[in-house]
This record gives C-alpha cells, structure tokens and sequence, in this order.
C-alpha cells in the first residue's frame, strides 16, 4: 500500500486479471462476466459497496475498482495483492480517486448515486 494513498483513496487497480491477447478474451461477453466476477470477488474481499467495475480492454490485465468507504478499499487491496485469479498472481494497488474519474467518467455517476442512497 502506497502511504501517501492511505487515508483518502477508495479506488483500486488489480494487475494482471486477463491477456487481452488470448481467444477467451474475445469472446463477446468476457469483460462483462470478467467485471460481474470481479464485484463479487472484491464485495467478498470487503464488507462494503463496490461503486463501479471496469476492465481496461486495452491494457495487459488491468481491472479498476471504486468503493464507497476507503476501509473497504484498504480491505481489498491486503485480501486481493498475491492472490491468483485465472492462474495469474493479482497485483492490487491503489490509485488516486481523480485518475480513475478521469480514466472512467461514469463512475463519478456512481458515486451520485451512491450519495443519494
């Protein structure tokens, strides 16, 4: 976990989920089913809400995850980092919350929601 991170940051990066390379990949519902089980993984990982799952199509592997509450997020990233998904070693790290806004505009819509629930 990246100190400077800790304390404000509820968004994480999971590295090497997926080889956007292989014929699995594509297949036209594998990002879809890929973050469905993601979510799951990450909401089992933690005790709280996951806001918003995407699958970098264009990267090597590289899933992004919002939480709702950073303790959840801190969570995840000790439960997740080293584990093996899809017979490759998870490296889960976090990331500022502005880059992922940034990278996925809709997850600021998410948040919305969020607060008005």
């Amino acid at each position: 976990i990246m100190p400077s991170l800790v304390g404000s940051e509820m968004c994480i990066r999971d590295r090497g989920m997926f080889d956007r390379l292989s014929d699995e990949a594509s297949a036209p519902s594998f990002y879809a089913d890929l973050e469905t089980e993601v979510r799951a993984e990450c909401a089992a990982a933690s005790t709280g809400r996951v806001l918003h799952v995407a699958a970098d199509r264009w990267s090597n592997g590289f899933i992004y995850v919002k939480f709702e509450q950073l303790r959840d997020c801190v969570s995840a990233v000790a439960r997740l980092d080293g584990r093996f998904f899809a017979k490759q070693r998870i490296r889960a790290e976090h990331i500022r919350e502005a880059d992922y806004d940034r990278k996925w505009p809709k997850a600021k819509a998410a948040d919305a929601t969020a607060a008005l629930l």
